[in-house]
């Protein structure tokens, strides 16, 4: 007489992902105390709901391979026929085998001069799809021996934790207008695997340069120039950029020749100043 009752039996075996086709995850004829050598009779086999097969067992020794919930049934041959039902629950265990990826790359970022030293500027971001410790990510600055000097004289630092970057000194756009670093960002699997990404930063320039002159010019005449003939060239000279060098100047005489003289054109930092009314007396007038 078949005196086997069937039963409901679970099993929790880890194994790590990536693993090739026809690698042993476990025995489940060892797991269930079953007689290896009557499996082919009861007929074990893996069922599962999935219509993918992930596993399958060895009916002759009961081996799991590895080919995620999976139930085995052990069937006998006796009439009536009893069956044992095994349900064994696969984790799999993640392996580091992903890089940290950046949100961009190449990042670029403007920054005006005189920051405020220590606040942050800007910040990268990466992010890893492996799971748990693998997926931790701290970031730092890859410097080297060919770093720009000025550079490092505005102590560039970054928060390891979250991606954000600080210098602790103000830029000056006179001194540094542009410049690139590299960031690499390291997981924390065994071994640990990173990446490296470009910045590029370029200053924007404030108006914070007082304009000044690199000649002084002081011009005598004693007799009557025309109408439009070029005077004298004053020239000045101004730490900004196009935009914030243009440069508005005017004239101060005694008020019997205001206006005796005018800046007609502009040629780079040369202020080309032009006769609009020349003084008809014949005597010596000193203008600055």
């Amino acid at each position: 007489m078949n005196e086997l009752m069937g039963s409901l039996l679970f099993v929790s075996i880890s194994i790590q992902k990536c693993m090739k086709e026809g690698t042993i995850v476990g025995n489940v004829a060892k797991d269930l105390g079953l007689d290896k050598t009557s499996l082919a009779d009861r007929l074990l086999r893996v069922v599962s709901d999935s219509k993918d097969a992930f596993f399958e067992v060895n009916p002759d020794n009961g081996v799991l391979l590895a080919i995620y919930d999976v139930t085995i049934v052990a069937k006998d041959a006796g009439t009536p026929s009893l069956t044992s039902v095994k349900s064994i629950t696969i984790i799999v265990s993640d392996v580091n085998d992903n890089r940290p990826e950046f949100s961009a790359n190449p990042y670029t970022f403007y920054v005006t001069e005189n920051n405020l030293p220590g606040v942050s500027l800007f910040s990268v971001r990466a992010s890893d799809h492996d799971e748990g410790e693998n997926s931790h990510i701290s970031y730092h600055i890859l410097r080297d021996e060919k770093e720009n000097s000025k550079l490092s004289s505005y102590s560039l630092n970054i928060n390891s934790d979250n991606g954000e970057i600080l210098a602790l000194k103000s830029f000056d756009f006179e001194s540094l207008k542009t410049f690139q670093f590299q960031v690499v960002a390291s997981d924390s699997g065994t071994p640990p695997l990173s990446n490296n990404v470009t910045v590029n930063v370029f200053i924007l320039d404030q108006n914070d340069n007082w304009i000044y002159f690199l000649l002084l010019w002081r011009q005598k005449s004693k007799h009557v120039a025309n109408d439009g003939s070029v005077w004298i060239f004053t020239f000045t000279s101004q730490y900004e950029t196009k935009a914030t060098g243009i440069m508005a100047t005017a004239i101060t005489t005694h008020q019997r020749f205001y206006c005796a003289f005018i800046f007609h054109n502009r040629f780079g930092t040369a202020e080309v100043l032009y006769i609009r009314r020349a003084n008809r007396r014949e005597f010596c007038w000193e203008y600055r």
